[in-house]
């Protein structure tokens, strides 16, 4: 199933995203109750397509998710690529500049200056592309300002929140994405631009016969034709075109000189060869490559997500029939504890199936309760507020005792610690929640099997 998930087309991808970034973001069920989850599940069957499936499923059903869904979307602009493409087209075809009194100068800059930027461009990108990725990729400054018009928060908390996931989960593939795209396009675009100026020098010496001349302030007749031997000789080699350089000299135009002009033809199947070998392919070449090097940095980053253990916590709402839990709720009123809030998470991790004992411990009365409690089972969940400080004394003596008491009657039981932090993300700040958490893992670590909180987020 995971493999399947790695290779699924760009668009699967995304309907994955919307559709988890929904559920995990949705945990009290508002708008995709745990029924409909849990149908989803058993409709998708249990082989390599049980992601897609799924949502596919819930794509067809899930009407009252489907509308937010809908409104989770990055934008595309594949339109004004092709644009740009052939705006570089349109561009090499004005830069050949075989016009100009019926003469082609060999060193014209364009045509000169195009072969050696593209050289240099092509070296650079090969050094660029083999490079790692930036181990968490980010949204450039100047775009992320615009993010907040692709997805625009909302005036409803759940839909907020549900953006935010789907912006956590998808934004370093967007990156990554976009950016090998990016180069690839600039890629194809100096290609087609190369493409146009081949396109241009034949075009117009169709209908006009052109002369070939050569001018320079900084180069002399020696060095010049030096130039242009190395600048052309591999095309002269590899394509098997002639290197016209025997009436060179004569060939010299400038302010006092009398130039005797040579056929351009040679020479601008010359510089044709040296585009399609210095440009044209190597650009094309590294387009691929970018879109190559792209789809494995996204498929690591997707990979990140493990959507493995997003499988089997889907699959384990349909199973865990034959497993009884003890909760335990330290320091809620009777009648407030949020039992479904805590039977979501638990049941996601032990089993859709599982069934819950629910018992309250007041505060102040730990040991009491202690004192008379004896349980049933292997597992138990103790449930703390994380919006509350964390004390040795208090909280952290709760779970020794509560462990040591159950490893009594029952050796390989496991007490887990259950930090609802509901309260907190809503009072708190992001960095603050952090802290308040790594002071809840700090305080019971050594008194707990396992640690949960019930919010991905924190």
């Amino acid at each position: 199933m995971a493999e399947r998930s790695l290779q699924a087309p760009w668009p699967d991808k995304l309907q994955q995203l919307r559709w988890r970034a929904i559920e995990e973001a949705d945990v009290e069920g508002a708008v995709l109750g745990s029924q409909l989850r849990a149908e989803a599940t058993r409709q998708a069957g249990d082989d390599e397509l049980f992601l897609q499936r799924r949502v596919d499923w819930l794509e067809a059903h899930a009407t009252r998710a489907h509308e937010i869904a809908d409104h989770l979307q990055w934008p595309t602009l594949s339109l004004w690529a092709s644009a740009g493409w052939i705006a570089a087209f349109v561009l090499g075809y004005g830069l050949t500049e075989l016009g100009e009194s019926g003469l082609m100068n060999l060193l014209s800059v364009p045509l000169v200056g195009m072969v050696l930027w593209n050289v240099a461009v092509t070296i650079t990108s090969l050094i660029l592309e083999w490079r790692s990725p930036s181990p968490k990729p980010t949204m450039p400054f100047a775009l992320r300002s615009l993010t907040k018009h692709w997805l625009p928060p909302s005036n409803d908390a759940l839909r907020t929140k549900i953006t935010e996931r789907f912006r956590a989960m998808t934004e370093p593939l967007i990156v990554l994405r976009a950016s090998s795209r990016a180069r690839a396009w600039m890629h194809l675009a100096a290609a087609l631009l190369a493409l146009g100026t081949m396109t241009g020098m034949y075009a117009k010496g169709w209908s006009k016969e052109y002369r070939a001349v050569w001018e320079s302030t900084l180069l002399d007749a020696p060095t010049a034709k030096a130039f242009l031997s190395a600048l052309h000789g591999p095309t002269s080699k590899v394509l098997g075109l002639p290197l016209p350089l025997e009436h060179f000299d004569a060939m010299r135009a400038g302010p006092g000189r009398e130039p005797h002009p040579g056929d351009a033809l040679p020479w601008i199947n010359l510089y044709a060869g040296t585009l399609l070998l210095l440009v044209l392919l190597p650009r094309l070449c590294l387009a691929a490559l970018a879109l190559w090097r792209g789809s494995q940095r996204v498929e690591v980053a997707w990979h990140k997500l493990n959507w493995a253990a997003y499988a089997s916590r889907l699959r384990m709402t349909i199973t865990g029939g034959g497993k009884s839990i003890e909760v335990l709720a330290y320091g809620w009123r009777a009648g407030e504890e949020p039992r479904d809030r805590w039977a979501e998470v638990i049941r996601e991790r032990f089993g859709g199936l599982a069934r819950l004992q629910f018992d309250a411990i007041p505060s102040a009365e730990e040991e009491s309760f202690v004192t008379q409690w004896t349980p049933t089972q292997p597992l138990v969940v103790l449930v703390f507020n994380a919006a509350s400080t964390p004390e040795e004394e208090v909280h952290a003596a709760l779970a020794r005792d509560l462990r040591a008491r159950l490893r009594q009657h029952l050796a390989t039981a496991r007490l887990i610690a259950l930090l609802d932090t509901t309260s907190l993300i809503d009072r708190r700040t992001k960095e603050a929640v952090g802290a308040r958490l790594k002071l809840w893992q700090a305080t019971l670590e050594e008194w707990v099997d396992e640690a949960m909180t019930t919010s991905r987020d924190a």
